[in-house]
């Protein structure tokens, strides 16, 4: 009798089979879907790096040019690229001759001209320059930079913002525009987004 135990006990019944199974099966799908949030997160953070390269970029060539015009004495060509309510500045050229063009504006600053290609990615690159009223008068500006790329979960934006003044004229203060929110305070609060 303690023969026969022994010989049905020696193999695995289906069921067990079936159990060691899914437990194979649902392993193996949370470790591919772990290794594809992975590479997708890593694509996302690559293109964020990347639109936050080309943010800071614009930003520095508008840096660059208020510098020139100062140098050059020449604040109100400078300023005569922005306006009170913002004017847009985006990539002009095909690649790879692509280049930050601040002498054509884009109109009604809602879409970039040009995408900026790395990688298979399409970047919009786009940079609104805005007027900020001060005690001597419009020597300081507000510029907002913002690229948008597109990945599986919609439109993603890196927006960078920083106010640039001349600052030859020295210490400056910023004054109320004509409506009751300072022009800074306009600046430091709001979007930029197409």
């Amino acid at each position: 009798m303690l023969q026969n135990n022994h010989k049905f006990q020696k193999g695995q019944t289906l069921i067990e089979v079936l159990i060691a199974a899914a437990v194979v099966v649902m392993i193996s799908v949370s470790l591919i879907s772990a290794s594809l949030i992975s590479v997708k997160d890593s694509k996302f953070s690559q293109n964020q790096a990347v639109a936050t390269d080309l943010s800071q970029k614009m930003i520095e060539e508008v840096r660059v040019e208020r510098d020139k015009r100062i140098t050059d004495d020449d604040w109100a060509g400078f300023n005569n690229l922005a306006s009170d309510v913002g004017t847009c500045y985006g990539y002009s050229g095909s690649p790879p001759n692509q280049i930050f063009n601040l002498t054509s504006p884009v109109p009604l600053c809602t879409s970039a001209a040009v995408s900026v290609s790395v990688g298979n990615v399409d970047f919009f690159p786009l940079t609104k320059i805005q007027r900020i009223n001060t005690d001597q008068g419009a020597y300081a500006v507000c510029v907002y930079s913002t690229v948008r790329f597109d990945d599986s979960t919609g439109a993603r934006y890196s927006k960078k913002k920083t106010i640039l003044t001349n600052w030859s004229q020295g210490n400056l203060t910023y004054t109320l525009s004509p409506t009751p929110v300072a022009d800074i305070d306009r600046c430091n609060n709001s979007d930029f987004s197409f």
